[in-house]
């Protein structure tokens, strides 16, 4: 009987340090758990800390579009002599864009003549530029930091020949520089 108690006794020992060992598994394991996943939260919300405040949009590229000149305003007088207007359309777009460009690149057009216009645009900003109208609120325009220029030329390509490329794409900086490049 002696023999069996001691085994009995050696088996109870033994389940209880099992027992013990695996508590201790699970409570170290919960606690490695709660760790990671304080580490995720903490990364999440390092990840919303970025506002559109803290976002710059660095440009180096350019892209061209063709449109048709309608009409010059040839005795429109703006009252910014350095800035004239004319009216654009596109092959398949069915409505009419002003733009406003130096006096200079206005002349030479001609009324109811296809255009390539290419801009190139360089430097940083703190706005995405996301369509033509601020393309063209941009050109030219007397800022250091970011520039949109224009060059126009004369084409003879008509309807899908004609190019519409769609606007060039940035390098996202976000203020503790980082990058981020949107393809």
């Amino acid at each position: 009987m002696e023999n069996k108690n001691e085994k009995v006794g050696i088996i109870l020992i033994i389940v209880g340090i099992v027992i013990i060992f695996i508590g201790e598994f699970f409570i170290v394991g919960s606690i490695v758990y709660r760790k990671f996943q304080q580490e995720v939260n903490e990364c999440n919300d390092y990840e919303y800390e970025y506002s559109e405040e803290s976002i710059v949009y660095d440009y180096n590229c350019s892209f061209t579009r063709t449109y048709r000149v309608v009409n010059l305003f040839k005795d429109y007088i703006s009252e910014v002599p350095e800035s004239s207007y004319i009216a654009i359309d596109s092959y398949q777009n069915h409505y009419l864009e002003l733009l406003r460009l130096p006096s200079s690149q206005k002349e030479g057009l001609e009324e109811d003549k296809y255009y390539e216009f290419t801009f190139s645009i360089k430097g940083k900003t703190d706005y995405e530029l996301e369509d033509m109208e601020d393309m063209f609120d941009y050109i030219d325009e007397d800022n250091r930091f970011f520039n949109v220029s224009l060059s126009i030329a004369a084409t003879d390509k008509e309807g899908m020949a004609q190019i519409n490329e769609p606007i060039c794409r940035y390098h996202r900086i976000y203020r503790n520089n980082t990058e981020n490049t949107i393809m």
